[in-house]
C-alpha cells in the first residue's frame, strides 16, 4: 500500500484526524502509510508543505480541513469531496475512484456531501457579496486557500490527489474583521490586538460566535470522518 500525505492548514483541523494536537511543520505519522502535516494557511505554505511530504515518499496527497460555502444550499458540517479544484485559470482533478469511494461512505454515514467544484482564493471572501461574486465567476460550491496549491504539487509529481473539506461558514455569513486582521496563520488569536479589536467593534461579537459555531460543526464532521474511516484515505 502506498504512503498518503495529508496537509492541514490548522492544528485544529489536523487533530480531527490524528486524535491529538501536533506541532506545525513536523510530519506526524499516524501509521507507516499515513502521515499528516500542519502548514499554516495560504497557498505558499501549503505548496511548501506538499513538497516537503514528497521527501517522505508519499504517493498521494490529501488537502484536509474546512472551507467556506459559496453555494447557499451548503451548511456548516456538510462535506466536500470535489471532482475539480480550481484557481485562476488552473484546473485540477481529484482521483475519480478514490473520490467516489469517499463520497459513497459519506452518504452511507448520513453526511450531507457534495462533489461540486472547490475554488482556491488568495484571500478569504469576507462577505456574502464576495462569496456570491466568486460563485458567479467560478461556479464553485466552496472555497479555501490551499487545495489548488497542493493539487499542483501532486500534478507535477504525477501522484494521486484528493481534497476533503467540511463547511465552516455558509454563503451568507461574513467573516469578522477581527479574525481577518488579528489571527495568525494557525488560526490562533493574536493578543492583545484581537481583544482590542472586539472592544472597538463589539458588533463583531455576534458574527464571531456564529463563525465559531460553524467551525465547531465542521470539526465535528471531520472528527467523525477522521476517526471512523482512516482506511479510506489509504487509496490503493
Amino acid at each position: 500500500m502506498s504512503r498518503v500525505g495529508v496537509i492541514a492548514a490548522l492544528p485544529a483541523e489536523a487533530a480531527c484526524l490524528t486524535g491529538c494536537n501536533i506541532p506545525p511543520e513536523q510530519p506526524y505519522f499516524i501509521s507507516d502509510n499515513l502521515l499528516v502535516l500542519v502548514t499554516g494557511t495560504g497557498a505558499d505554505r501549503a505548496r511548501n508543505g506538499a513538497i516537503k511530504l514528497l521527501e517522505y515518499k508519499v504517493r498521494s496527497l490529501v488537502s484536509w480541513g474546512v472551507a467556506g460555502a459559496l453555494d447557499i444550499s451548503l451548511q456548516p458540517g456538510d462535506l466536500i469531496v470535489p471532482e475539480m479544484v480550481i484557481h485562476s485559470t488552473q484546473t485540477f482533478l481529484t482521483n475519480p475512484e478514490w473520490r467516489q469511494r469517499l463520497h459513497d461512505y459519506m452518504q452511507k454515514s448520513n453526511f450531507r456531501v457534495s462533489a461540486g467544484t472547490l475554488a482556491e482564493a488568495d484571500e478569504i471572501p469576507d462577505s456574502a457579496t464576495a462569496k456570491a461574486h466568486l460563485r458567479s465567476m467560478t461556479g464553485a460550491v466552496a472555497v479555501d486557500m490551499e487545495s489548488a496549491a497542493i493539487a499542483a504539487v501532486a500534478g507535477y509529481s504525477h501522484i494521486d490527489y484528493m481534497a476533503i473539506r467540511a463547511i465552516s461558514d455558509d454563503a451568507i455569513t461574513s467573516v469578522p474583521e477581527v479574525v481577518l486582521k488579528h489571527t495568525d496563520c494557525y488560526g490562533q488569536p493574536v493578543l492583545p490586538d484581537f481583544i482590542f479589536g472586539l472592544l472597538r467593534q463589539p458588533d463583531q461579537i455576534k458574527l464571531l460566535i456564529r463563525l465559531a459555531q460553524g467551525f465547531r460543526a465542521a470539526r465535528q464532521a471531520l472528527l467523525h470522518l477522521g476517526q471512523t474511516s482512516r482506511e479510506l484515505l489509504l487509496y490503493r
